[in-house]
Order: C-alpha cells, then structure tokens, then sequence
C-alpha cells in the first residue's frame, strides 16, 4: 500500500473515531463512567490503520506520532498496539515512541512506554523509565518500577 493511501486511511478512521466519542461523551459524563474505545464499532479496524501506518511510515513517525500515542492509549486493554510496537517496530520507530510517549498527556500511554521500555530494554531508554517512576499517576509508576 502506498504511503499517502495508508496515512489517509489511517486519518480518515482516526477522525470518525474521535467524532464518535465525541457523541457518546454526554452518555459518559451523565452517567460517570470512562469512554472505552474498544466499544467503537470499528475498533478492531482502527487498531489494524494504525498497524499499517506504523508499517509505511518507517522511520518517519515523528508525522504522527501523537495520533499513534492517542491509540495507544485508548487501546489500553487489549495492548494490541503496544504488543505490535514491542514486536515490529525497529529501534529507530522504538526512540520515536518512545522520547515522545513519555511525556504523552494520557496516563494510558505513559504507562504502556514503560511496558515498551522494559520490553525492548536499551540503556538509552533508562532516563525515559526512570522519569516514568516518578510519574504523577500511580498505576503508571506502578508499571515503570
């Protein structure tokens, strides 16, 4: 697949997922529950763009390296995202992930770069984990230790 088709395909589900949590957010705010992301009709499918944009851009993350930390995050359960960064990604896509994920607004995310940290352990990785062990939310320090 050509690279402008697989980030457009990728852009294109990413935006309908947003508006879709954005229309359920009322439901979520009425009745205090977390927007889940895996209650996404097209979850699975978001999960599979995001796969193959990860694939076409090679070492050109940094493009969309936010977008592909916001899936991260909201993929937090089943780790799909996470398992394929751990198992595809070379090192270069890894720092990417990795130097930008750190510092990722959504605890979601930080704690699965500590989980990528430890799995694909590099010495030039340990300041990154040791910032995430000291982390203002638990589960994510929990994670990093």
């Amino acid at each position: 697949m050509n690279t402008k088709k697989c980030i457009k395909g990728f852009k294109a589900e990413l935006y309908k997922f947003k508006k879709w949590l954005d229309d359920d957010e009322s439901y979520y705010l009425v009745n205090s529950a977390k927007p889940n992301g895996e209650t996404y009709s097209n979850f699975q499918k978001l999960i599979s763009d995001t796969q193959r944009v990860i694939i076409c851009l090679n070492n050109n993350l940094t493009y969309l390296v936010d977008d592909i930390l916001y899936v991260l995050a909201m993929d937090n359960e089943n780790e799909d995202i996470l398992d394929f960064i751990v198992e595809y990604c070379n090192d270069e896509q890894i720092y990417i992930i990795i130097s930008c994920g750190y510092i990722c607004h959504f605890f979601e995310a930080r704690w699965q770069i500590a989980e990528i940290i430890k799995r694909r352990y590099s010495i030039k990785y340990e300041r990154y984990l040791e910032y995430l062990k000291n982390d203002e939310n638990s589960y994510v320090r929990k994670r990093a230790n």
